[in-house]
């Protein structure tokens, strides 16, 4: 089976946080190449960077909530400093959204800073 094809099980490797004092600190040069929602999970694919090949990232979302229709969620890639290397790397991260879905509604978008359109997730 090829990437990509429906019977494919995607397992997410991360967690979102929603904390607002760390969304309002967070300022990081990350490029988002693409994004998408597979299996309930938000695929974030970015390149970054620094000395380290594997550092840790993270999806970071403000605590507030837009009552639009859908309801809105406001978030941040997030990667701890790792020197000022000009070595370049890329990876993929996939984040369970179960946590961060809007009481009530069976929809919402996520305004990713990075990215130039809303990701709509329907759950």
């Amino acid at each position: 089976m090829s990437c990509g094809e429906e019977d494919d099980i995607i397992a997410c490797n991360a967690f979102p946080t929603v904390d607002n004092a760390l969304y309002v600190q967070l300022v990081h040069d990350v490029q988002i190449s693409q994004v998408s929602i597979l299996s309930g999970c938000l695929e974030i694919r970015y390149a970054y960077q620094g000395c380290e090949e594997n550092r840790a990232a993270a999806l970071v979302f403000d605590d507030r909530v837009g009552y639009s229709s859908p309801p809105t969620r406001w978030a941040r890639l997030f990667m701890e400093e790792a020197g000022d290397c000009a070595q370049s790397h890329s990876n993929i991260l996939r984040v369970d959204l179960s946590q961060v879905q809007a009481a009530d509604f069976n929809s919402m978008q996520i305004i990713l800073e990075g990215w130039p359109d809303p990701v709509v997730y329907t759950y």
